[in-house]
């Protein structure tokens, strides 16, 4: 499957997240926007891939604590193996996520 999508509960807010992301060597290459609900994340092409575009929707779940909603996917909509590069998109942010948890 091309397209995996996750969601997860948090206490990781959006700007540590956002921090984390920054910080890390490999998701801090990727071009991030922002907008009201949701951030996004493009991945350039590799070897593996045409690129990846990973929607990250944070919305609160509790008191202190978030709902993550991660969806990524091929950038080229005609894409039918990604050799797991979107599966592993989703664990590097999970991981990012998780080490506070």
């Amino acid at each position: 499957k091309s397209v995996q999508q996750t969601e997860f509960i948090s206490k990781v807010s959006r700007d540590e997240f956002i921090s984390r992301l920054s910080k890390d060597k490999v998701m801090s290459r990727m071009k991030l926007k922002t907008n009201e609900g949701t951030l996004k994340l493009n991945s350039g092409v590799t070897w593996k891939s045409w690129g990846e575009t990973i929607a990250i929707k944070i919305s609160s779940a509790s008191e202190g604590m978030f709902k993550y909603q991660i969806q990524s996917k091929p950038k080229l909509p005609i894409t039918i193996i990604d050799f797991g590069k979107n599966l592993e998109n989703i664990l590097m942010i999970k991981k990012l996520v998780k080490n506070a948890d």
